[in-house]
């Protein structure tokens, strides 16, 4: 197996602890616009999802364009918390490995958390958020911009590893042929990686534990 050289993570529940505060976001924007109220079973529902797709979903009868820009305006002065040693860890891995992220959260939203936690875009190789591909997890082809680029770079599917805590990132990294960790920082619990085929080895508790992990001169 070739020497990784490219470490990508998934945003939401893997980097920042997200769905509980971006559920009261959500529900206050559309509060806001004096839309139906929503609730977090509701969101749970079509978390995942890109974002325009997202609140089409829980709103079908509104223009998400309209909620967007209500949305970017609210988000303005809130922030969401790291998984604990997040940032550190991801610092630490950009010594060695490109580091970049695929995620169906929004690109404005995305920049602006990071912001908050004392990061900047160009601290990544790339960010691939809503919208910037056709397709998003879990089909394989949401990684095709992505592995483009990475071959630009001379690196290849084998030498590149997606980092994720959802069973749809498992399934999107495993078709495009790309290595996988799995975090359980989010709902997915260690059984059900399992029962999927994820090795033990290649399940975390979180992505702290990943320079470990990812210290042998092979991964596999």
């Amino acid at each position: 197996m070739e020497q990784l050289k490219a470490v990508i993570f998934d945003w939401d529940n893997t980097i920042v602890t997200s769905f509980d505060h971006l559920v009261l976001c959500h529900q206050e924007v559309g509060r806001q616009l004096d839309w139906p109220p929503v609730t977090k079973e509701q969101i749970r529902a079509v978390w995942g999802r890109p974002f325009e797709e997202l609140v089409r979903m829980l709103w079908p009868m509104h223009d998400s364009k309209d909620f967007e820009m209500a949305y970017k305006q609210y988000i303005l002065d809130k922030t969401v918390p790291e998984i604990e040693g997040a940032i550190t860890t991801i610092v630490e891995l950009k010594k060695s490995f490109l580091i970049g992220i695929v995620t169906s959260a929004p690109r404005f939203e995305v920049e602006h958390f990071l912001t908050h936690l004392g990061m900047k875009k160009t601290d990544f190789f790339v960010i691939q958020a809503a919208g910037e591909s056709e397709h998003h997890k879990p089909d394989p082809r949401v990684f095709d911009p992505l592995i483009a680029l990475l071959q630009e770079q001379r690196i290849g599917k084998s030498e590149t590893i997606y980092v994720g805590d959802n069973l749809s990132d498992f399934y999107a990294a495993r078709y495009a042929c790309l290595q996988f960790i799995a975090v359980l920082t989010g709902t997915t619990s260690c059984e059900r990686f399992q029962a999927v085929g994820v090795s033990s080895e290649n399940i975390l508790t979180s992505i702290i534990e990943l320079p470990k992990r990812l210290g042998h001169e092979k991964f596999s």
